[in-house]
């Protein structure tokens, strides 16, 4: 998310592509010990004006504000 909610417009996030690439930055700046990484998708949904998997929100039911997301997630080990 680079912006949240606001009085007269909904959070925006960074495309599927940018996310990755911070993901990478973080992983590479902090030396992280990384045991998996998982891209959380949603298989099986469509609508007009979406991208597909390089959407990060895809749209469920615009008239009741119902929103799915995408996201990366990292398992790494903590040291200490």
């Amino acid at each position: 998310m680079v912006s949240a909610d606001g009085i007269f417009s909904g959070s925006q996030f960074e495309n599927f592509s940018a996310a990755l690439k911070g993901a990478n930055e973080w992983i590479a700046e902090n030396g992280i010990d990384v045991i998996n990484i998982e891209t959380v998708v949603f298989p099986n949904i469509w609508s007009p004006g979406e991208k597909g998997p390089r959407d990060p929100e895809i749209t469920v039911r615009p008239n009741e504000h119902v929103y799915w997301y995408q996201f990366i997630r990292v398992w790494y080990r903590k040291e200490g």
